[in-house]
């Protein structure tokens, strides 16, 4: 291979990597482009600029002088924040506003949790790196989105999807083309030099693609239902049988579930996310197709009311020895998941190798051997795969907490940026466990369009079909 062949591989490979890191933090919540709408982090950030941030389960530990974006419970009625470290008590963090004259903290905001952290911003000898105007150029494109969606999915009777949804898939199908434009382009070069024989004639370029199709399903089945989930704890003078009302001023266990629905076992890590959590059992094995429950034991504090306790998930796939991932683990998830992604990208090119070989192939020979699709179909190893939904919501009915992603605690209306509260939540998802007649509807069963019309009767927010299709799968009411 020529040096600028193989510096050409590297950027192509550096690009294509940055992209699935930026679907990735996207899937989970965890932004790495953030932009600010307020002047309260000026001089350090401008209404409109951005930053570079490292999603939050990659982060590591967060120390006093860090720019976090993160989830306020108080702060603007409860939205994404960046403001800076400032200290450090035993509930959570300090954080202020550069531009403040006080902390967070002398107001109405609790100290902040790790569960509630989203991003952490990356410095460069001590300063973050600022986009000017970021938050203009988002939002101008974001209207533009926006508009050429209504006018393409209105006219034909479909909702249409979010920005969310929709930079998801730009981005996905900007990649697929990016991938395909730069093989097809080695291939042409190759075809004027008299050696050409098409795409999957590169022993290169289909080793490369066995290994994404391996290592993508197997980074989202691990990182998917990693992350912070959230509790609501509610402190009372007059416990119930709930195991989420727990008596002012003491403790109570409730139930943490881990449900894995793929092909493989997985080993699961659990740690507080928050102050008034306590974990026994942090370490834990889930069998294929299985699930395992634990029990967590959550402070009510003396004053009555709810309060939010986040639990922080990290699974691995068990393709290496349990008590090495845990090794790797205890060093940084970061090592955990290297190591695991290394190891399985290592056995399909050596697989792919001693099947395909390294030279250049026929698509079907003069000897009558079988094309080279169907010799890959044969030889191509096993690709990893799991059901790639995250456990986000277990029932609250009976012994099953009900504990939402962090990050998927609501989901907006349409109308007014309106959402339904935590409360709400749970209340919906204990009325979609019976049939719509049971709140006064004329249907037999749940779907997308009678959810939409009892969320606008119930509590007046317009949900779109998607919206509400979302809702359903996570209350596990069957969709079609």
């Amino acid at each position: 291979m020529k040096p600028s062949d193989a510096i050409q591989y590297a950027l192509a490979g550096a690009f294509i990597g940055l992209v699935l890191l930026l679907l990735l933090s996207q899937l989970i919540g965890q932004p790495m482009i953030v932009f600010v709408e307020t002047g309260s982090m000026a001089p350090t950030l401008e209404p409109n600029d951005g930053y570079i941030a490292v999603p939050a389960i990659f982060a590591g530990e967060i120390n006093e002088g860090d720019v976090i974006l993160f989830m306020s419970q108080d702060l603007g009625g409860g939205e994404l924040t960046t403001h800076r470290v400032v200290g450090q008590t035993d509930e959570g963090y300090i954080t202020q506003g550069d531009a403040n004259p006080f902390t967070d903290q002398d107001g109405a905001e609790p100290p902040i949790s790790d569960g509630q952290i989203k991003a952490v911003a990356i410095t460069v000898g001590g300063d973050i790196i600022v986009i000017p105007g970021l938050g203009a150029s988002i939002t101008a494109i974001t209207a533009v989105v926006e508009s050429a969606a209504v006018s393409v999915f209105e006219p034909i009777g479909i909702d249409p999807p979010d920005v969310s949804t929709l930079s998801m898939a730009i981005l996905t199908v900007g990649l697929i083309l990016f991938v395909f434009s730069s093989a097809r382009q080695g291939t042409d070069k190759r075809a004027r030099g008299g050696s050409g024989r098409g795409l999957l004639g590169n022993a290169f370029v289909v080793i490369v693609i066995l290994t994404l199709v391996v290592i993508i399903p197997l980074n989202f089945s691990m990182l998917l239902p990693s992350g912070v989930y959230q509790y609501e704890v509610l402190s009372s003078t007059s416990p119930t049988d709930d195991e989420q009302v727990i008596q002012a001023g003491s403790s109570g266990e409730v139930t943490y579930m881990m449900r894995n629905s793929g092909h493989l076992p997985v080993i699961s890590f659990i740690e507080p996310a928050s102050a008034g959590v306590e974990i026994h059992e942090h370490e834990h094995y889930v069998p294929r197709r299985s699930s395992v429950n634990t029990s967590i034991t959550m402070h009510a504090p003396e004053e009555t009311g709810v309060h939010l306790r986040f639990v922080r998930e990290y699974r691995y796939l068990v393709v290496l020895p349990p008590s090495l991932i845990a090794s790797l683990h205890a060093i940084h998830p970061i090592v955990a998941i290297g190591a695991i992604n290394l190891f399985v990208a290592a056995l399909v090119v050596v697989i792919s190798i001693s099947t395909i070989g390294t030279d250049r192939l026929r698509l079907r020979s003069r000897s009558r051997e079988l094309p080279i699709e169907d010799t890959i179909r044969r030889h191509l190893p096993m690709v990893i795969h799991s059901d790639h939904r995250p456990a986000s919501m277990s029932t609250s009915t009976g012994n099953q907490p009900l504990h939402w992603p962090q990050g998927q605690t609501k989901i907006r209306a349409t109308d007014n940026n309106q959402s339904l509260s935590g409360a709400e939540l749970i209340r919906l998802h204990q009325q979609l466990q019976e049939p719509p007649t049971a709140v006064g509807l004329e249907a037999d069963q749940w779907t997308p369009t009678v959810l939409r019309r009892y969320l606008a009767r119930e509590y007046g927010h317009q949900y779109t079909t998607s919206e509400c299709r979302t809702l359903l799968r996570r209350s596990d009411v069957p969709v079609d």
